[in-house]
């Protein structure tokens, strides 16, 4: 038998992460491309819908410009929100390129910048604000089974999901749109940092593979507090069903976890 891990992925979040578009550079050369490739992508989205918002259409920063459309989000025709979700996702490769152009950031600043949220003065390595959790299935396998329903009918993604939420946010609503990038923390539940590690989890919408992960995936946002709670829970419950090869579909190597028969 086969642990089909609806796989997990603990993150923590130092600096929001969940959805940001990753390149597969292996060279400084290939990395500088690739934010060049962002950069360009990012602000041609600027010039085809910065006009949608008489602000937006003011501003020609790169990040302000970016910021205004993030925030008027809503305001926007259906095709540029779905262009400014992309633009989002790209902006921090995107960053990087328009602060390297604009002699911002240099390769001689790596270690000797403090990191947005660390408490520099006590913290030997970043402040963790909260964490996302993520669950991975394999959409033509995985949604065909379910363990805590029948064999036949069941939707295992979501059989995990509903209890998961049961056991730990009874309530829970969307994020922020856009909190990937923007949040540290859940700020419908918490707006100011104090008692941030108190704030409510909440949940992403299910991304296809490629957003960002290499599997269909959903995401929650993690308090500190929760995390302790949240762990244990996950190893002891995630779905198990007979299903031959790893979480890819493959049939070898058999998935790490399997257990030994």
């Amino acid at each position: 038998m086969t642990l089909r891990a609806l796989a997990l992925a603990l993150l923590p979040l130092m600096v929001s992460g969940h959805g940001v578009a990753m390149h597969t550079a292996k060279t400084p050369e290939e990395e500088d491309l690739a934010s060049r490739h962002a950069l360009d992508f990012v602000q041609k989205i600027h010039e085809a819908c910065k006009n949608e918002v008489p602000a937006c259409a003011q501003k020609d920063d790169v990040h302000s410009l970016a910021k205004c459309l993030v925030d008027n989000h809503e305001n926007l025709s259906w095709d540029c929100q779905v262009q400014v979700v992309n633009m989002a996702r790209h902006m921090p490769h995107a960053k990087r390129a328009y602060d390297k152009m604009n002699g911002i950031v240099a390769a001689s600043d790596i270690g000797k910048k403090t990191v947005k949220g660390c408490n520099f003065s006590s913290d030997a390595t970043p402040y963790t604000w909260s964490y996302h959790i993520h669950f991975m299935w394999n959409e033509l396998t995985d949604n065909t089974t379910g363990p805590a329903a029948s064999p036949n009918t069941g939707n295992m993604s979501q059989d995990f999901h509903e209890k998961f939420i049961k056991e730990f946010a009874p309530d829970i609503k969307f994020c922020r749109p856009f909190s990937f990038l923007t949040d540290l923390w859940n700020k419908n539940s918490v707006w100011d940092k104090e008692g941030h590690e108190y704030a409510e989890p909440c949940m992403f919408p299910s991304l296809t593979p490629g957003g960002p992960f290499f599997l269909w995936e959903r995401g929650y946002h993690i308090s500190p507090t929760m995390f302790h709670k949240v762990v244990p829970w996950l190893m002891a419950n995630r779905p198990v069903h007979q299903v031959p090869g790893d979480i890819y579909g493959r049939d070898e190597p058999r998935h790490q976890d399997a257990p030994v028969q």
